[in-house]
């Protein structure tokens, strides 16, 4: 939620791309109200937001092949971010699907995911045509690991 706000206050994105960004941004805030929601009453805590591109950057950094927010300079390069950023997304999910045990956690946790995939159809989108190279997988695992 963070690197994107970043990106489109630094002006990365415009046009069509601006749109989508705020549209997933929107529906990331969505997606961590109800994640808190569900924790709350099994007595977990969301993770604390990073409040800076430098703590942002040291939490990207444990995700596979998501580069640095603050080396973002075009908007070529901000739809590429946000790409591997949202496959390492969709993979940390489908991980986290083998070890939840609350069934509510894990009907959102699929919700999430299976938004988060429909996000990453649309950012592929804006960079190619291929149908190949933009539509995931019909067992989309993204990157994780």
């Amino acid at each position: 939620v963070f690197s994107t706000a970043v990106l489109m206050g630094e002006r990365r994105f415009t046009g069509s791309s601006l749109a989508v960004a705020r549209r997933f941004h929107d529906q990331q805030l969505e997606h961590v109200d109800v994640l808190v929601s569900s924790l709350e009453p099994l007595g977990g805590r969301a993770p604390v937001a990073p409040t800076s591109v430098t703590a942002a950057d040291h939490a990207l950094a444990e995700l596979p092949h998501v580069r640095s927010v603050a080396a973002v300079r075009t908007q070529t390069g901000a739809i590429a971010f946000e790409i591997r950023l949202t496959e390492a997304l969709v993979g940390g999910w489908y991980e986290a699907l083998h070890d939840l045990q609350d069934r509510r956690l894990m009907a959102v946790a699929a919700q999430v995911m299976a938004n988060e995939s429909q996000q990453l159809t649309v950012w592929r989108g804006l960079v190619s045509d291929a149908v190949a190279s933009v539509v995931p997988g019909a067992f989309e695992r993204g990157s994780a690991g």
